[in-house]
């Protein structure tokens, strides 16, 4: 089962769960769902060409703030945005762009200002820079093809896998991504005894498999509060299980 979403030049989003599977197959399986793409595309067109509806034309709203606000910060700071592709990590790109914050600001609000003024100043310049930096990013990945940490849009991070990380569970393994970390630790229990039992108005039975997905606040360096499960820890603990399930070996194997 695989859905695909794509344009008639390109793929935009591959979603599916398999058997395991050569990655040529798996290539010509999207070839052909991106035909079929095409071809609805086309269809599409046909029908747009038939209707022939009126283009409405887009007028931007008048950005709310001080006046000529964005200019004076783009003087400041549009210069120095090239920069940024050669500094190492995440971090130390965020500590850069802090550091462009600090000097527009610095050069923008006044001393004299009063507390509050000056505090809503500070909010608008810091807003700006990160609406050029936006723009910087999508004119670099558009006209040069680089994005912001230097790799091409067809380069991924590189990826490291370790299995056995932690001495005392069952199984264990760590998968590395750039800056991005996922731990998973598995636990196994008795087919009957264990599994969870099932029993709902259009299925019953047991299921033997089950995927916790955690993402808990602080691994993204937000404090807020812990709770249950959020709609983003379902939906992807429910791909991850998808992903896994269909290799796992059978009650009479395992």
């Amino acid at each position: 089962e695989i859905t695909v979403a794509g344009t008639k030049d390109t793929v935009t989003m591959v979603e599916g769960m398999m058997n395991e599977l050569t990655e040529s197959e798996v290539a010509e399986a999207i070839d052909v769902a991106h035909a079929a793409i095409r071809e609805l595309l086309t269809l599409q067109e046909r029908f747009v060409s038939q209707v022939n509806p009126a283009k409405v034309e887009f007028v931007a709203e008048e950005p709310v703030g001080t006046p000529g606000l964005v200019d004076r910060v783009r003087q400041i700071v549009w210069s120095e945005f090239p920069a940024i592709h050669s500094v190492g990590t995440k971090q130390e790109r965020g500590e850069f762009v802090k550091g462009l914050r600090e000097r527009a600001t610095e050069s923008i609000v006044s001393p004299t200002l009063a507390e509050e003024e000056a505090a809503a100043l500070t909010e608008e310049v810091k807003a700006a820079v990160e609406s050029l930096l936006e723009e910087h990013m999508r004119k670099e990945i558009l006209e040069r093809g680089v994005r912001l940490d230097g790799r091409r849009p067809e380069e991924i991070r590189p990826i490291n896998c370790r299995v056995g990380v932690l001495p005392r569970t069952h199984g264990s393994a760590l998968f590395t991504r750039g800056e991005t970390q996922s731990l998973g630790v598995i636990t196994l229990g008795a087919a009957r005894g264990d599994a969870q039992i099932i029993d709902q108005m259009m299925l019953d039975g047991r299921k033997r498999f089950m995927l916790h997905y955690n993402f808990p606040p602080f691994s993204v360096g937000e404090v807020r509060r812990v709770g249950s499960p959020s709609r983003r820890s379902i939906g992807h603990g429910y791909l991850a299980e998808n992903s896994i399930k269909c290799i796992l070996p059978n009650d009479e194997e395992f």
